[in-house]
């Protein structure tokens, strides 16, 4: 649109200059034709009707130009609206995006949250299983009357695991003492609260405990008799003695003692 008024508007004006001169091409022939004041005078009053043609088609070119202006000015103030309300979109559109986007981060968050909540979960139900199966284990290989009402049946703590022995001396320190102990003082506190869940299970006669707040244990019920020789400290120092001589479980042994108060 606006190339096309420029092309028009050149035109134009080399059509105006072209009239300037054939009209003065003329005038300038008639007065070599004739020496006279009579001549003068009607040059003089050809340029003035030519001068008055010439403002009357300036006028119109200068009309005609300002329409294109005019014009053209519209389309930019059209074009420039657009842009602006492009411009707002395109805002909008970004901020949309910037909440999008925070909202995705939000919920990434809240995966790995939940994710890690069940690996934990998980790593306590395997830990669980192991001391249900270690304890069931140690039962159907060294017991031999699993009928629980028979007073004579023992705790078989020679062939025990050196941390289920560690487990049921401070179970027994605990019963004594009427004292809470938290499960990290003898290792990895999900391997405790299994060990002692599947014993209580398995020998819920003799022997009763609680976890408080996923950390401490309480002892609500222990039979020293049925449990033996678990509950003298220095059988459990030769039972580790006699099985690797461990010098973690003998630190447990310190520790647990420590925390009861035996010499």
């Amino acid at each position: 649109m606006i190339m096309k008024v420029d092309e028009n508007l050149g035109w134009r004006r080399l059509v105006y200059w072209a009239v300037i001169f054939i009209i003065l091409t003329i005038a300038f022939w008639t007065m070599s034709m004739y020496e006279s004041d009579e001549a003068l005078r009607l040059f003089t009053f050809a340029a003035t009707i030519t001068s008055i043609v010439l403002a009357c088609v300036s006028i119109v070119l200068s009309l005609v130009s300002g329409i294109g202006t005019y014009k053209n000015l519209g389309s930019m103030r059209d074009a420039s609206d657009k842009i602006g309300n492009v411009s707002d979109g395109l805002v909008q559109i970004k901020d949309a995006l910037n909440t999008d986007i925070m909202k995705i981060d939000a919920l990434g968050e809240n995966m790995s949250a939940t994710q890690d909540q069940l690996h934990s979960i998980i790593e306590a139900l395997s830990h669980l299983q192991e001391g249900v199966d270690n304890l069931t284990l140690e039962n159907n290989q060294h017991a031999t009357n699993n009928n629980e009402k028979n007073s004579t049946t023992k705790f078989d703590i020679e062939n025990s695991s050196i941390a289920g022995a560690l487990i049921v001396y401070a179970c027994f320190l605990a019963s004594e003492k009427k004292k809470n102990f938290p499960a990290a003082l003898i290792g990895n506190p999900f391997y405790v609260h299994g060990y002692i869940t599947a014993l209580e299970i398995s020998v819920s006669k003799y022997f009763r405990a609680t976890g408080l707040q996923g950390m401490i244990i309480h002892v609500e019920k222990f039979e020293k008799n049925y449990f033996g020789k678990a509950t003298d400290p220095e059988f459990i120092m030769n039972h580790i003695q006699k099985n690797g001589d461990s010098a973690q479980a003998k630190e447990s042994l310190a520790k647990i003692k420590a925390f009861f108060e035996i010499k």
